[in-house]
């Protein structure tokens, strides 16, 4: 089961998650990302623009799913440069598992896609939800936009 959905998406969370990148070195490749920068997302004091996207991802991630007996167990933000990407790989430590895309720059590349032949790829789309078990494999082939896509992932568990 793949779920989405579309939230709006405003230039203060943009800016935020990209100022944010801005500090973190390149990634070292011991996660699934090669060439980018990622960052954990706090669940507890938030700085205002993480608040307003939560009040927007995280009613869509109920509409998404039909019930909200679930909490986040892992939120986090990834950039991608030209040239970077995501290995193949899964989530262990969740139920669900998603991707909101932050700023997504007009060339499509970089497309979400799974080991199922069954599951489409999903090109990226600024506002655009995804959702998915944890255990299904996923990965991320490479970008080649000339400005840094942004996003924010997260795990779900069950309650």
């Amino acid at each position: 089961m793949i779920g989405r959905a579309q939230i709006v998406m405003t230039e203060d969370i943009q800016q935020f998650l990209h100022a944010m990148h801005d500090q973190h070195p390149v990634s070292d490749g011991k996660q699934s990302m090669r060439g980018g920068t990622a960052g954990h997302i706090p669940f507890l004091n938030q700085p205002k623009p993480i608040q307003k996207l939560m009040h927007r991802l995280t009613p869509a991630i109920i509409g998404i799913l039909g019930h909200d007996q679930w909490g986040y167990t892992g939120l986090w933000s990834t950039r991608l440069p030209k040239d970077g990407w995501h290995v193949k790989h899964t989530h262990p430590q969740g139920w669900m598992s998603g991707i909101c895309y932050i700023d997504v720059p007009s060339n499509i590349s970089g497309l979400l896609e799974f080991d199922d032949p069954a599951l489409p790829a999903i090109a990226p789309c600024t506002g655009n939800v995804v959702v998915f078990p944890s255990d299904t494999v996923h990965g991320v082939s490479r970008y080649d936009g000339d400005k840094p896509r942004l996003t924010v992932a997260f795990d779900l568990l069950k309650v």
